[in-house]
């Protein structure tokens, strides 16, 4: 009983490990800036001022961001995904809850170089991959000592491993590391674009 249990959670999360959960970052539209003078100052400020409005919808939950990020949870979950959640008594405005609990940011510079831009940014953040790291690592523990679920119902084992889930991710401390952002400036129709590294590490934010 015991490891067929251990077996329908594992199965599962291996499927949820795949979802692109964040594959566009839905409410971060970094793909073009507009509006932007030509001088290093004023670059440097529209870049700025873009970063911070789109990264406080994040930090302050914004009621679209984050119905969106519960909505793409939902439509990249494949049934198994669902089902192996569901059995956890997770949603998927739990899982986003998860990723932008204690999210921040700062902007620490923005180097602009003709029609160039770096922008160097800290980021304070969880990972939809902690969530997985925790099933298994509880997987584990009822591989190695079945008594835990033994008298249990699938149903039971199954919330009963929720339960552990949610207790180790309120225990989950955000990391903290440094990005850069690339832009570039198209003088023909004075935009300030990302480039498609910077789409890449905003596509794989939390994941």
């Amino acid at each position: 009983m015991g490891a067929k249990k251990l077996a329908f959670a594992q199965e599962g999360m291996k499927k949820t490990a795949a979802i692109a959960l964040l594959v566009m970052l839905l409410a971060l539209p970094l793909a073009m800036l507009s509006g932007c003078a030509p001088s290093p100052a004023e670059s440097e400020k529209v870049i700025r001022e873009y970063l911070v409005e789109e990264f406080d919808k994040v930090k302050n939950r914004d009621s679209a961001f984050m119905s969106s990020l519960g909505l793409s949870l939902m439509m990249n979950q494949d049934t198994d995904a669902r089902m192996t959640l569901d059995s956890m008594g997770f949603s998927s405005d739990d899982v986003a809850e998860f990723l932008v609990s204690d999210f921040d940011y700062s902007v620490d510079k923005i180097d602009v170089e003709g029609d160039d831009a770096i922008a160097s940014m800290t980021i304070k953040k969880r990972a939809y991959s902690d969530i997985d790291d925790h099933v298994w690592a509880i997987a584990e523990e009822v591989t190695n000592d079945p008594s835990l679920v033994a008298d249990m119902t699938q149903q039971e084992s199954m919330e009963w491993l929720g339960d552990r889930v949610r207790e180790r991710m309120a225990q989950t401390p955000p990391d903290e590391e440094e990005m850069k952002l690339d832009f570039s400036f198209d003088p023909s129709t004075r935009t300030w674009k990302a480039s498609d590294a910077t789409d890449k590490k905003m596509q794989t934010l939390f994941q």
